[in-house]
Formats: C-alpha cells, sequence, structure tokens
C-alpha cells in the first residue's frame, strides 16, 4: 500500500511538459477545430487528465478552440462519470440533442451513454458507436 501511495505521487507530480517533444497531435486535428469554431461551433474538453491538459492545448496552439475545458480537477467524479458532461453543458446552456461526444476509450463512451449526449468513436470500434479514423470525417456530422 505505500508503495502504491509513493506511485501515485510520483505520477501526480510529474510534469507532462518534458514529454510534449514527444507527443504529436493527431493528423488534421488543427484544421478541423479551425473549420468547427470558424462556424461557431462551442468546442469543450473533458479529460480524465489533470493540469497537463492545459500544457498540451497550449503547446499544440489549440487552447482558443474550447470554450469550456474540464479536467479530474474539476469534478468530483471523473469519466466514466458524467459529471464533466453535465459541466459542459451547464456552461454552454446546451441539450444533450445538440451536443455531440467525440472519444476514443470505453469511459468516454460509457460517460456520453450516461448523459444522453450521441458519441462518435475516435480511432476505436467502441460498442455500437460510430467510428470516425480522421478529425475531419466530424465535419459530415455537424449540421
Amino acid at each position: 500500500t505505500n508503495k502504491i501511495k509513493d506511485i501515485l505521487d510520483f505520477a501526480n507530480n510529474m510534469s507532462f511538459k518534458n514529454f510534449l517533444g514527444l507527443m504529436k497531435p493527431e493528423k488534421n486535428l488543427k484544421e478541423t477545430l479551425k473549420i468547427l469554431h470558424d462556424k461557431g461551433l462551442k468546442m469543450a474538453v473533458f479529460t480524465n487528465r489533470g493540469h497537463s491538459l492545459h500544457y498540451l492545448l497550449e503547446h499544440y496552439e489549440i487552447d482558443r478552440f474550447f470554450g469550456c475545458k474540464i479536467t479530474s480537477f474539476d469534478v468530483e467524479n471523473s469519466k466514466p462519470h458524467p459529471e464533466g458532461i453535465y459541466k459542459i453543458l451547464d456552461f454552454f446552456n446546451i441539450e444533450e440533442k445538440d451536443t455531440i461526444y467525440i472519444g476514443d476509450s470505453s469511459t468516454d463512451y460509457f460517460a456520453a451513454k450516461k448523459s444522453g449526449v450521441p458519441f462518435l468513436a475516435f480511432n476505436n470500434n467502441l460498442y455500437e458507436a460510430p467510428v470516425i479514423s480522421d478529425h475531419k470525417d466530424l465535419i459530415r456530422y455537424i449540421k
């Protein structure tokens, strides 16, 4: 148990800034975000990441596209609990039916399902969800 606590402390205090140079954004991500943003869509991020989210968004110069950013530090219940989705819906004052959740994990899928928000799977065959393999494929789902 002390070993587990030490590992969790290490992980929680690790700076992901050191790894940003090794990470690469998905193909067409920035271009698609710009198109959607220019269409006036409200976009948000809900992640189980902590403070590293802000470094990632700034590093890849995509921070400005997201009006709401919910991390594990902003909720009492992390994914798959839908608390973060509810916060986003409240923030933008929108309904579930007017929203699309794009995710790549089962925790994303279950958070969306529990909240009633339609879900698109990114590069992952998750249950019965439609799959997109390129961010630009998102554009066809936007009315």
